[in-house]
C-alpha cells in the first residue's frame, strides 16, 4: 500500500522483480508501470488500482511469471500493455478498458484456462499466431475465450485461430 496520499508517478523497471509481495494497491497518481516491475512475484495474488487511476502503460514483462494472480480489472485510462506484460501469469479473467486499442506482443500470454474480455476498441492484437501458441503451457487454444462485441477485431481474430468467442451486445 502506497497510502492515501501518495504522489507516485512511476514504478521503475524492475523495482520488484522476484520479491515476495502478496497484494499491493496501486495510488491514482501512478502513470506508468516500468517494464519487468513485478516480474517472478510468484506470491502476487492480488492487483488493484485506486479510483480515478491515472495508469496509461504497463511496459513488457511487468507481470510476467505471476503465477498466483488469478484476475484484473484495468483502470479506465490504460493505453498501451507491453509485450509479455503477463505471460506465464494465472490470470483467469482480464478486462481490456476501451482505451486500449492494441495488444503487443503476447501481452496476456497467461498459462491456462483465461478468459478475455476485448471491446471493439480493440483494432490490433500484435503476433496473432504467437499469442496463440502461447496461450497455455500446453499451447491448447482451447484454453482461451474471448468475450467481445459483434463485427469487433477481438471476433475476427478469434474465429481467424480457431478461438472460443462469445458475442455480447454492449460493453
Amino acid at each position: 500500500d502506497f497510502g492515501e496520499e501518495s504522489n507516485l508517478l512511476a514504478i521503475d523497471k524492475e523495482a520488484f522483480s522476484g520479491c515476495n509481495i502478496q497484494e499491493i494497491s496501486f495510488p491514482a497518481s501512478l502513470q506508468t508501470i516500468g517494464e519487468g516491475a513485478f516480474f517472478s512475484n510468484y506470491s502476487l495474488s492480488k492487483v488493484e488500482f485506486e479510483e480515478g487511476s491515472n495508469l496509461t502503460s504497463i511496459g513488457a514483462e511487468a507481470f510476467s511469471y505471476t503465477i498466483s494472480l488469478g484476475s484484473i480489472t484495468f483502470p479506465e485510462k490504460l493505453k498501451t500493455i507491453g509485450d509479455h506484460a503477463f505471460s506465464v501469469s494465472a490470470l483467469r479473467e482480464v478486462y481490456i478498458p476501451d482505451t486500449v486499442t492494441a495488444l503487443s506482443d503476447s501481452a496476456l500470454a497467461v498459462s491456462g484456462p483465461t478468459t478475455a474480455y476485448i471491446p471493439a476498441s480493440v483494432v490490433e492484437i500484435a503476433s496473432q499466431y504467437e499469442y496463440v501458441s502461447y496461450c497455455s503451457l500446453t499451447r491448447d487454444v482451447a484454453l482461451l475465450t474471448i468475450v467481445t462485441t459483434s463485427g469487433s477485431y477481438a471476433e475476427e481474430y478469434a474465429n481467424k485461430y480457431g478461438i472460443k468467442c462469445v458475442i455480447v451486445e454492449e460493453w
